[in-house]
C-alpha cells in the first residue's frame, strides 16, 4: 500500500481461517492446493476409474495421491531420468511406470483409460494423453507446455474427449483444501523433503 498504508483498513470475514504452518516447507503446501484444484475440482475422477498422471514432479505426485484418495486406479508415468522421483511416489503406495504407458493404458479392453492428468510441463505430453485416453474420457492439463505442438489434436474431436486446463486456485478452493490440511500437510512436506534429498525437486 506504500504511503497510504495508514489510511487503509482491512476487514476479514469471521469464516476465513488463518493457518500458520509450522513446517519449514510451508511454501510447498501450496502444491496441495494446486493438486486439489486440478484433480478434485477440475477433473472427473470417480471410484474405480483408471487414471494416468504424466510427470512425477511434486505436483504430479500430489495429483496422483489426490486421484488415489478418490478411489481411482492410478499410475504415475515418468522417464528413465525420473527414477528417484518415482521411488518417492512408490513410498506412498503409488503404481509407477517408466516410458510409454500405451500398453498399460490399453489393457484390458483396448479402449484406453478414463482420464489423464498432464503435469509434465512438456507440450508433447498432450499427444501421449490423447493417445491413451478412452472415448468420452478427460484430460486435465496442469503443467505448462511452452513449446508449440507439432501434432494433430483431431483425436480430441474423434474420441469426444474433454480437455480441461487447471491453473492455480482461488480462495474457496484454498478453504476447501484447507479442511484437509492437517491430513495432507505432513504428506506434502515428506514428499518435498524426499525429493529435495534426492535433488529431484
Amino acid at each position: 500500500m506504500g504511503g497510504n498504508m495508514c489510511y487503509v483498513r482491512f476487514f476479514f470475514s469471521s469464516r476465513r481461517r488463518h493457518t500458520r504452518f509450522t513446517s519449514d516447507w510451508s511454501s510447498d503446501v501450496c502444491s496441495s492446493d494446486l493438486s486439489y484444484n486440478a484433480v478434485v475440482v477440475n477433473s472427473d475422477v470417480r471410484a474405480g476409474d483408471r487414471v494416468a498422471v504424466l510427470g512425477p514432479g511434486p505436483i504430479g505426485i500430489l495429483c496422483a495421491i489426490m486421484a488415489n484418495l478418490q478411489g481411482a486406479e492410478v499410475t504415475l508415468v515418468g522417464l528413465p531420468q525420473d527414477t528417484s522421483r518415482l521411488e518417492v511416489a512408490r513410498q506412498y503406495g503409488l503404481h509407477t511406470l517408466v516410458g510409454d504407458p500405451i500398453e498399460w493404458a490399453m489393457s484390458p479392453d483396448g479402449l484406453g483409460i478414463d482420464g489423464v492428468v498432464d503435469a509434465t510441463g512438456v507440450s508433447g505430453a498432450l499427444e501421449t494423453a490423447l493417445n491413451i485416453v478412452r472415448p468420452a474420457g478427460w484430460i486435465t492439463k496442469v503443467g505448462w507446455g511452452p513449446e508449440p505442438i507439432g501434432f494433430s489434436i483431431d483425436p480430441l474431436v474423434k474420441k469426444n474427449i474433454r480437455l480441461q486446463g487447471s491453473f492455480s486456485h482461488n480462495w474457496p478452493i484454498w478453504e476447501r483444501s484447507e479442511e484437509h490440511t492437517s491430513e495432507l500437510q505432513s504428506l506434502v512436506n515428506l514428499v518435498c523433503r524426499l525429493l529435495l534429498e534426492k535433488k529431484q525437486y
